[in-house]
């Protein structure tokens, strides 16, 4: 079998992050597969590693725009995959051609275009349509292809729900975690030991973007730092540029001498390691996602969390955090204080994290990934 994987819209994240270690961890012949074709933009395809069984492809459309890379999923993929003599085609991305003569296989990473609430975060009128047309397409995609994965239960539920009905051939497959970032949680730090010269040190990794709430916690350490808590928080990722003005405007309103909040920016994969080990507690105050890497990277961290309430968090997590309400400074103050305030508490959570985030595997998500690929192949070969 010849597998295709339509790869065009997975350009940056936790998106690259999955293709690239699905790959990585993955035997496809092990499954049947003798040969995988890959289509994407350059800067996608130039993170993954060489293969003898993967070929690459790079076309001049899916470096431009999303109309453009549309327009190529749906009247130019289809001949693509006759053209490579792909009997499946993954679409991790989401997205499939409306007439195709192959086995599809889709993928929802994305919860955005579905939670009506959170992109109504945005305010520009280009990135609501793109989601509007995303949820379309992704809709549209979801309810014809062959099968379909979800990262998580609360995307499976949530989603079919949306959709309006049960969604055939689904399963649930969630990431893996680099196991570069595995440490076995530290003992904990105590607050008493702390001064503005060597603070308790709180760590916030992702986009800074209009459902992350990075403004809401920059306040939420403020008001720690006026209850006399000698905190700090770093913040790493890179920006959009709409909640990025709403994030330094927090920041000169609570800490305009920037002597307790910190961005660094976006930085390399290989440099997360560090800021993770620096940490006392990881702080995520995301209110839209499907299973964020970032999350399993500081569970594998041994870090205690302060996290939102929302979303699959609760699911990942368990009762093993402290939940906050991410609209509400006052929520995530209290959550984190009372990680502080107990050392006892963190090293508990941080054990408990630490030993689930172990059965996240990519070896596990790429052997899962195959085999489900192979199986709905024999399931509609057996329709045909």
């Amino acid at each position: 079998m010849f597998l295709g994987i339509d790869a065009s819209n997975i350009r940056a994240g936790g998106g690259v992050t999955h293709l690239r270690e699905l790959l990585n961890h993955s035997s496809p012949m092990d499954f049947g597969f003798e040969k995988v074709v890959i289509w994407s933009g350059s800067k996608t395809l130039d993170s993954l590693a060489n293969y003898s069984w993967l070929e690459k492809r790079n076309e001049s459309l899916l470096g431009k725009s999303l109309p453009y890379r549309i327009f190529w999923q749906q009247f130019i993929l289809p001949k693509k995959l006759i053209e490579e003599k792909c009997s499946i085609l993954f679409s991790p991305g989401g997205i499939l051609p409306f007439t195709v003569s192959v086995t599809t296989i889709s993928m929802s990473q994305n919860m955005l275009p579905f939670e009506k609430k959170e992109r109504s975060r945005f305010k520009s009128k280009a990135q609501k349509l793109k989601f509007l047309i995303l949820r379309f397409i992704q809709g549209y995609s979801f309810k014809n292809a062959s099968g379909l994965i979800f990262l998580s239960e609360y995307a499976k539920k949530y989603i079919q729900n949306s959709l309006n009905g049960k969604l055939d051939q689904i399963r649930t497959i969630p990431h893996g975690v680099d196991k570069r970032f595995m440490k076995a949680p530290r003992d904990p730090k105590r607050i008493e030991d702390c001064s503005d010269a060597d603070c308790f040190r709180l760590l916030y990794v992702s986009i800074i973007d209009v459902y992350k709430h990075q403004w809401k916690v920059v306040e939420a350490v403020a008001l720690l730092r006026k209850m006399g808590l000698p905190v700090a928080i770093d913040f790493v990722g890179p920006c959009n540029p709409e909640a990025m003005l709403i994030f330094e405007k927090s920041i000169k309103k609570h800490d305009e001498q920037q002597q307790f909040i910190n961005y660094h920016g976006p930085v390399n994969f290989d440099q997360l390691e560090g800021y993770y080990q620096s940490a006392d507690i990881f702080v995520f105050a995301s209110s839209c996602e499907n299973l964020p890497n970032i999350l399993l990277e500081a569970m594998a961290a041994g870090l205690p969390i302060a996290s939102s309430n929302t979303g699959p968090m609760p699911e990942v997590l368990c009762r093993f955090a402290e939940f906050f309400n991410p609209e509400s400074a006052e929520s995530i103050s209290m959550a984190i204080k009372n990680l502080i305030l107990s050392p006892e508490l963190r090293k508990k959570n941080a054990d408990s994290l630490y030993d689930k985030v172990q059965s996240y595997s990519w070896e596990k998500c790429a052997n899962n990934t195959f085999d489900f690929l192979r199986y709905i192949d024999s399931q509609v070969s057996k329709v045909k």
